[in-house]
């Protein structure tokens, strides 16, 4: 009896649909009347009143996309700086020397909010997603000098309060592209956020420690918690704003005799053992 029950029940489901679908295709529509077709046509008014819902409540996945491009793009009035002198609180821009482009804030539905640099040739305007504001941790007072500890942080414009952050290297978080120590916009307040501000020359750290650090002066950012610099790299990702170049945390180092005797060649002072030159890659400067 269970047999034959069992061979009905299945004789009964064959019945709801047509050969193409149980084949994985729908060759017919709701308004054919052949195989499961009432279901067909409640799911797609179900999914047109979805539709409907989100576009009245302003929450469809185009709508969000064009309205974050549109505050991202937002322009910005940067900080004047007297004297070339950055405070703390200032809204300024992070000019990075290897890429020619600003580090800019990458905000991503699925994965959170990466930094990257944008390339040389793109428009360098000020918006909301390069411009930020730093905020002191260690310091003297209200003027961002070399050797203090700061947190670099996203206007409050943006979409959310962030934090430029970095995390010890571990298997599975890693950046995407160079697989170095990943950089991204943190919300959470931690250590990890703290950045020391040191000048590029390495030759003259111990002498501007103390210094105030003014615009177009060029510095490193050294993460306090790894003890690795922030580094801009040449590998160029896809993203909503085009083409665009990774930034995580990795010391460059001239290997070789070709940056000491490139750099006594053009009159510059050449590294020594303890004190090893900086890469462009890992050198930045505030511009207003």
């Amino acid at each position: 009896v269970s047999t034959q029950s069992t061979g009905s029940r299945d004789t009964a489901m064959s019945d709801l649909f047509t050969p193409q679908q149980r084949q994985g295709g729908m060759t017919y529509s709701p308004v054919t009347r052949l195989g499961n077709w009432s279901e067909d046509l409640e799911a797609k008014t179900e999914k047109f009143k979805d539709y409907m819902r989100k576009k009245d409540e302003n929450t469809l996945k185009v709508t969000g996309a064009a309205d974050r491009l549109s505050m991202t793009f937002a322009a910005m009035e940067r900080a004047p700086c007297p004297d070339n002198q950055v405070n703390y609180g200032d809204f300024i821009g992070i000019h990075c020397m290897s890429t020619g482009g600003s580090l800019s804030a990458d905000p991503d539905d699925r994965s959170g909010v990466f930094a990257s640099s944008s390339p040389g040739d793109a428009n360098q305007l000020p918006t909301v997603r390069n411009t930020f504001r730093l905020i002191k941790h260690e310091g003297q007072n209200d003027v961002v000098r070399y050797g203090e500890k700061v947190k670099i942080n996203t206007i409050p414009k943006f979409e959310q309060d962030l934090f430029l952050s970095s995390e010890r290297l571990v298997p599975g978080f890693a950046s995407p592209l160079t697989k170095n120590q990943m950089v991204v916009f943190s919300p959470y307040s931690s250590f990890n956020n703290v950045w020391e501000i040191m000048c590029a020359d390495s030759m003259r750290r111990y002498e501007t420690s103390g210094m105030p650090v003014l615009v177009g002066e060029r510095f490193v950012l050294k993460h306090c918690f790894t003890n690795t610099l922030l580094a801009a790299m040449p590998n160029m990702y896809p993203n909503e704003f085009g083409k665009e170049h990774e930034i995580c945390c990795h010391t460059f180092k001239n290997q070789g005799k070709n940056g000491p005797i490139s750099q006594e060649f053009s009159g510059k002072t050449g590294p020594t053992i303890l004190a090893p030159s900086c890469v462009d890659n890992n050198v930045f400067m505030f511009q207003n």
